[in-house]
């Protein structure tokens, strides 16, 4: 039987955590909040999803962008991940830095929730700029 404070059973984090040596606290907590695994890395072909794509076209039906729109908001063809993925602990979730354009000219970044693996046609990268 547990045991009761205040209406509510003391758990084991609350009870016997803090007894724990620093070592097994900090083993129990790097598996209990871990980092999931980014979806791209470094040279990976990427799009935005099309519900990226409605989203922004909506955004911009109602004025909520200025008439002005930077091109790195609104690149429609092939993406390639140009760094190493960063974690955004606000969103949790991966970032990307891209590069886009003939020459890899242009570039952005995009949240992982955003982004889809190009697909792959005959083995190669279907690529549309």
């Amino acid at each position: 039987m547990p045991e009761i404070r205040d209406g509510l059973p003391i758990v084991f984090m609350e009870k016997w955590f803090p007894e724990l040596p620093p070592e097994l606290q900090n083993l129990i907590m790097s598996k209990t909040y871990r980092i999931p695994r980014s979806k791209f890395r470094n040279g990976s072909s990427v799009m935005y999803t099309e519900e990226y794509h409605a989203r922004t076209r909506e955004q911009l039906r109602e004025g909520r962008w200025p008439a002005v729109v930077p091109r790195s908001l609104l690149p429609s063809g092939r993406l390639i991940v140009c760094h190493e993925p960063r974690f955004n602990w606000k969103r949790y979730e991966w970032e990307y830095d891209y590069e886009y354009g003939p020459f890899g000219e242009h570039e952005g970044t995009a949240l992982e929730s955003t982004l889809a693996l190009r697909p792959r046609v005959g083995g190669l990268t279907y690529a549309t700029c």
